[in-house]
């Protein structure tokens, strides 16, 4: 299926979130170079992809400078749960941050972004068992590790609830 970058102007578009009309949970995406994702569905402005999905899978395309659709091979996907989960944190960031904004999302090493006090503050995920895309969910145990931000780094300010 077709499909082009859906943006939320929130924390999704930073999500592993794909915006389909269907009543499953999951869904396993690949590209046509076989870069694949699990992704939560979730009911959206539009029909599309995260940011962050289109980004991980065609990483070459104009995603954002240009009206761009790709090809999405679309799946049901029944993901497991994440049974441990390292993650380096900007200092302050409580697990309690983490799994507020986390929980019942697909986790894979990298980056990821957190809401806190009214910005954007990106950390990263170290370690995920048992595998890539596994489920964060209250009975995962959870690892952070605080590291300080650096005064020059620049955070994404949000405006207003919806990031508008």
């Amino acid at each position: 299926m077709y499909l082009r970058m859906c943006l939320t102007r929130t924390i999704l578009d930073y999500r592993p979130v794909v915006f389909l009309d269907v009543e499953v949970p999951y869904v396993e995406l690949r590209s046509r170079d076989g870069r694949r994702a699990v992704a939560k569905v979730e009911k959206g402005p539009c029909i599309g992809v995260s940011r962050e999905l289109a980004v991980m899978l065609y990483p070459y395309y104009g995603w954002g400078a240009m009206d761009v659709e790709a090809y999405f091979e679309v799946s049901e996907a029944n993901p497991v749960e994440a049974t441990r989960v390292v993650m380096k944190v900007p200092f302050g960031i409580t697990e309690l941050v983490v799994r507020r904004q986390l929980t019942g999302f697909p986790i894979y090493e990298g980056t990821v972004a957190l809401e806190y006090l009214d910005h954007v503050e990106f950390g990263e995920v170290v370690h995920v068992e048992p595998q890539p895309f596994a489920i964060l969910t209250n009975n995962t145990a959870l690892r952070l590790v605080e590291v300080p931000v650096e005064e020059d780094a620049v955070v994404f300010m949000m405006r207003g609830k919806r990031g508008v």
